[in-house]
């Protein structure tokens, strides 16, 4: 292996302040820097450039090992269930204290600032949360949501409901947070057998207003694994039209699906950027995976079981072949 080597300079952490903003291309240096000191990066020649998995894994054994490191996160480090405001307030699925998205108006939402900002995980709204969702959207400045979970899932206990509904395709919606929602188009697109739906929303606030890319994976169940064509075109598609804010994920508690979809988002943008300046990088899923389950940056139980967490090795792989 060549001799490592690393990105071009850049300013310190501690003097910039600031990470990577989705909507900022190029990647900021920033972000290269701090996951290469956190061993999520290790830099090398290549005359292509772009992202290589570490040769050294083993999916199986890592994830027992991230299971274990969840399992000594001391309680505290959660803000405290809300009964009202939690989807699933019994297995305490809430924010770490350290990123909780923080709300102008100090109000509670279920939702993870991760990396200081680039992508938003987030419960799927309840009924009574659905202002305090798209007033997260407002705030942030976001114009991408995407939406891994259909609102309903059969089980074998019954129709299981995953997610309210927090928009309305037929007609404008004005909440009490003085936002109005108005779809303006909706289509949906099928990748080999799979499908998702690409809306977009007007948002408006008083004198403001702001355009909203929504996309939402069809038939992608609880706990499971999906295939990964639809999550490559959606987040070409994020590529393309993503513009300013946050990436804001959901699924229904914010943690398993939502999780796959921003790790893919990440892996792609940094692939493409690395390709695009011929500089190599081997990554470490596991250390990546880390940083994004554990305070002060991550979430918690964020990409839910073994089988999401190969899909990150699938999807690690696709690109580095594609």
């Amino acid at each position: 292996m060549a001799s490592p080597v690393g990105p071009p300079p850049s300013p310190s952490l501690s003097s910039s302040g600031e990470f990577l903003r989705a909507s900022t291309p190029p990647m900021e240096d920033t972000l290269l820097q701090f996951l290469r000191e956190k061993s999520v990066l290790t830099f090398f020649g290549h005359e292509k450039g772009g992202l290589f998995p570490s040769r050294k894994n083993n999916p199986t054994n890592e994830w027992a090992m991230l299971e274990e490191v969840r399992r000594s996160i001391p309680e505290d480090a959660q803000l405290p269930r809300d009964l009202e405001k939690d989807r699933y307030p019994v297995n305490r699925l809430t924010p770490y204290k350290d990123n909780a998205y923080p709300l102008q108006d100090g109000t509670y939402i279920n939702a993870s600032s991760l990396l200081h900002g680039s992508h938003i995980l987030t419960q799927g709204p309840l009924h009574n949360t659905v202002g305090d969702f798209w007033s997260m959207v407002w705030e942030s400045k976001s114009d991408t949501i995407v939406m891994a979970t259909d609102f309903f899932q059969e089980t074998v206990e019954g129709m299981q409901t995953k997610c309210d509904y927090y928009f309305d395709e037929s007609d404008s919606v004005t909440l009490k947070c003085g936002i109005t929602i108005s779809c303006q188009e909706s289509g949906t697109h099928k990748v080999f057998d799979h499908k998702y739906i690409h809306r977009i929303f007007s948002l408006s606030k008083g004198e403001g207003g702001r355009i909203v890319h929504h996309f939402q994976f069809v038939n992608w169940d609880d706990h499971h694994a999906y295939n990964l064509s639809p999550i490559h075109a959606v987040v070409q598609k994020i590529n393309e039209l993503h513009r300013e804010g946050p990436i804001i994920a959901h699924c229904s508690a914010g943690i398993g699906r939502s999780a796959v979809v921003c790790v893919c988002h990440l892996l792609h943008q940094l692939h493409t950027e690395l390709k695009g300046r011929k500089i190599a990088a081997e990554i470490n899923v596991f250390e990546l995976i880390k940083l994004l389950r554990t305070p002060p940056l991550g979430r918690h139980h964020a990409i839910a079981n073994d089988s999401q967490y190969r899909m990150v090795y699938d999807y690690l792989e696709f690109l580095t072949n594609s």
